[in-house]
């Protein structure tokens, strides 16, 4: 198999479980930016650096941007070819909208904090999630 097929496969596997399990893979609330980053991120992006076909956190110009960026591309995904950062790039990224509005802001801020290249990056809240949750059309899981 080669790694199209991995990623193709890991994304089946995450949809699949998606639809089983329909709940947050880390059930609390209070989990930590790590914590939902680690069950909900890192299968794809692991440590931030570029790990094709999946792009790079790190300096990444959408994570250095307005956070409502980030958070639309957690709500809706994002598949096909596209230019990131400038050079084309694909791969799959599966919407992530079954998690909650707080568990997206608590990601969008640990993203940004740990990837980002702004010193003290804003915090995200629920409500600018769910705004833009609303925006998009997208369910809305509180």
């Amino acid at each position: 198999m080669n790694f199209a097929h991995h990623a193709f496969a890991a994304v089946m596997i995450q949809a699949a479980l998606a639809i089983f399990f329909p709940f947050s893979p880390c059930g609390a609330q209070d989990n930590t930016g790590a914590e939902l980053y680690e069950a909900s991120c890192a299968m794809c992006h692991i440590d931030g650096t570029a790990n094709a076909p999946n792009p790079a956190l790190q300096g990444s110009l959408i994570v250095n941007g307005p956070p409502e960026g980030v958070v639309r591309i957690i709500l809706r995904g994002q598949s096909g070819q596209s230019l990131i950062d400038g050079k084309p790039g694909g791969g799959i990224m599966p919407a992530q909208a079954t998690l909650s509005d707080q568990e997206i802001a608590v990601i969008v801020t640990y993203v940004k904090a740990t990837f980002g290249e702004k010193k003290e990056p804003e915090s995200v809240s629920p409500e600018f999630v769910a705004k833009i949750r609303t925006e998009e059309g997208t369910l809305t899981k509180q």
